[in-house]
């Protein structure tokens, strides 16, 4: 016998429960995709955080340990020479190339300080001379994540400016910019000593106040000439 009372879903309720799982479902999937794109970005967001923190970390210190910072003042340069007191690292050459950061020391093979995960878009060092102090030098750094996904793209900028600490050394000739051009000292700001193993050679005539011939003594000490150097700018040192 047929049983009319039997229960069921009506029409309406079938499309109210439809609505409700479909917004549910979206929901989620919005969920989804927003945690999906926050994950992605922070994994662009750390390698390049962790690359330009090596790199820079890198490259403060050798500029703190070199005995000289070997670029022009004044003008960014893509490329940093470094002095260094250790005969295999002199000298050291930071540089860009290829969209990545080298470091080569002495006659060393250059290394990379990042990898192909990155993209280095820029790199600039400025020397600042600020005498009497050590010269410093500005670093504009700026590194991106290497994707094609604009949901990844991520790139950050940074400056940066760090002072040497060693007192200079030279590890090559001392040589003039031009001929008979600069002093070593001032009348004012002048060096204490002189200490020298090899010879001393004056182009012109240095006078004692009299006119007289500077030359050296048999003992190492300053003397004047006695009488008219030889051809050979040999006199009688007194």
């Amino acid at each position: 016998m047929f049983n009319s009372n039997k229960s069921g879903f009506t029409l309406f309720e079938v499309l109210i429960y439809s609505a409700l799982i479909g917004a549910i479902s979206f929901l989620f999937v919005t969920i989804l995709i927003t945690v999906t794109k926050v994950q992605v970005r922070q994994t662009a967001s750390t390698e390049v955080n962790q690359q330009l923190n090596f790199a820079l970390q890198n490259i403060q210190r050798l500029i703190r340990e070199s005995s000289s910072v070997d670029i022009a003042a004044g003008a960014p340069i893509s490329s940093l020479t470094l002095r260094m007191s250790a005969q295999a690292k002199d000298p050291s050459l930071i540089y860009l190339s290829s969209n990545k950061i080298y470091l080569r020391e002495g006659t060393n093979e250059p290394s990379a300080l990042t990898t192909n995960n990155v993209i280095v878009n820029d790199l600039r060092f400025t020397r600042l001379s600020n005498f009497p102090g050590h010269d410093s030098v500005q670093l504009d750094l700026t590194m991106s994540y290497n994707t094609q996904n604009p949901q990844q793209a991520f790139s950050k900028t940074i400056s940066s400016a760090v002072a040497r600490v060693s007192a200079a050394t030279f590890d090559s000739d001392l040589v003039p910019g031009s001929d008979n051009s600069y002093d070593i000292g001032q009348s004012a700001t002048r060096w204490q000593d002189l200490n020298l193993s090899g010879e001393i050679k004056i182009g012109g005539i240095s006078g004692d106040g009299t006119g007289k011939v500077a030359c050296v003594k048999s003992d190492g000490n300053l003397g004047t000439c006695a009488n008219q150097p030889n051809s050979s700018g040999v006199c009688t040192c007194n």
